[in-house]
């Protein structure tokens, strides 16, 4: 059985990758992912650094399709919905 907080991850990463899926993108920000969040639901508040809490989740590899290239993270849409 997964925690709470555990269980939030689990949906916040699947429903970017709806999203993906729904608008034909190849890959996202976080702060327009965030966004997406925001709208749905899923979070708060953009925050005064937008995007870091999708970040964070990203550095701990806790976000399907996510990828840092140089500086930037970019969430890309993967083969199959997690």
């Amino acid at each position: 059985m997964q925690s709470g907080g555990a269980n939030r991850i689990v949906k916040i990463s699947g429903f970017i990758q709806q999203q993906l899926r729904a608008r034909k993108m190849k890959s996202v920000d976080p702060v327009t992912a965030t966004r997406w969040l925001i709208t749905k639901g899923l979070q708060e508040r953009l925050g005064t650094r937008p995007g870091s809490f999708l970040r964070s989740l990203c550095r701990k590899g806790l976000v399907a399709g996510a990828e840092k290239h140089g500086s930037k993270w970019q969430i890309k849409k993967t083969s199959s919905p997690r």
